[in-house]
């Protein structure tokens, strides 16, 4: 069915948690590829079927190790009053195509987990969800996320699940940039077929056991100085005076330290180590000053203007030093326009 676009009902987000306690356990850190302040549309393919939908995450943006804990995402429902189960999964790469690979075996064994959400109030709503697995998933070092969405309870469109998103007509990239597809939908041959145009995203992402490491695009894209997460945040334009930071986030180190490590490239072959795996080349790599924690685990580096074409990969060290526990985080890669 051909796929249907809806205008946001909801203003704003009213915040709910699933599967956390009030004391937020530790190894739930967040990673995302999407432009919070952007969204453009609440999207489903259709009104009659079970829609599956999928987020490549390029590897760009998340090329790690170890486990996934759960998943961060947005979703609406035009009637809220009436429950809805979705489904979320980890799903690999169909070989160097940038499609997901819809077989059963294409999902990371563990990582489907069934959802129950909505279910009271009136009206349209959206909701934030943290939505945590029972055992943390051992992840592939780039995978994608598989969202399956409910046939409505009721007569769509009053009624159904959606999900929240950024059209690639919407990015603010440079002119020269390339706008890979990311959002895909399964056809009913079963084949992975684009989902809107490409460079969409939806606001779907994980929660990863290990620290995280995250490039940030410090902008006026879009009208006003903010801090981009989606796409622009891997492809600066330096034209427009795009600044680059990092963003740190590692929950077992509250009060410690992160040290990024910057290469031109990434390793043909990644470094295991007793702390995780190093993927940037560690030939002419430097590392930058130690970042202090918050008592979360968090940091927000200062931002600067990048030279033109410069290709970095990055890739931080979380350090607590009594006790003394060290990790590597996820390595991201931002390429300047």
């Amino acid at each position: 069915m051909k796929k249907q676009l809806f205008l946001l009902l909801v203003p704003c987000l009213l915040s709910l948690t699933t599967g956390l306690e009030a004391q937020a356990p530790q190894g739930r850190n967040e990673k995302t590829f999407y432009n919070t302040n952007h969204t453009s549309a609440t999207v489903r393919d259709g009104g009659g079927t079970v829609d599956t939908l999928y987020f490549m995450q390029p590897p760009e943006a998340h090329t790690g190790y170890g486990k996934v804990s759960g998943f961060r995402i947005v979703l609406q429902d035009q009637d809220q009053s009436t429950a809805e189960t979705i489904n979320l999964a980890l799903v690999r790469f169909a070989g160097t195509t940038g499609k997901p690979d819809t077989s059963a075996g294409g999902v990371v064994a563990g990582s489907s987990m069934n959802f129950k959400l909505f279910g009271s109030g009136s009206g349209s709503a959206a909701y934030s969800y943290t939505l945590t697995l029972g055992t943390p998933v051992v992840a592939p070092a780039q995978f994608g996320i598989r969202l399956t969405l409910p046939i409505p309870r009721g007569t769509w469109p009053q009624d159904g699940v959606t999900v929240h998103y950024q059209a690639g007509t919407n990015l603010k990239l440079g002119s020269a940039t390339p706008k890979p597809q990311w959002t895909y939908k399964k056809a009913s041959n079963g084949s992975a077929q684009a989902f809107g145009p490409a460079g969409s995203t939806f606001r779907l992402g994980v929660l990863l056991d290990q620290p995280v490491l995250q490039f940030f695009n410090e902008s006026s894209a879009y009208g006003s100085n903010e801090k981009l997460f989606g796409p622009e945040s891997l492809f600066p334009l330096v034209s427009r005076s795009d600044k680059t930071g990092f963003r740190l986030a590692g929950d077992r180190f509250g009060g410690g330290f992160g040290i990024i490590l910057i290469s031109g490239s990434k390793a043909a072959t990644p470094l295991s180590t007793p702390f995780g795996t190093v993927f940037p080349t560690l030939a002419g790599s430097l590392y930058l000053p130690a970042v202090p924690l918050d008592k979360q685990g968090k940091a927000t580096t200062p931002s600067l203007t990048l030279p033109p074409k410069t290709t970095i990969w990055a890739q931080a060290a979380f350090l607590q030093v009594k006790p003394f526990h060290l990790s590597f985080s996820d390595a991201a890669r931002v390429k300047a326009q």
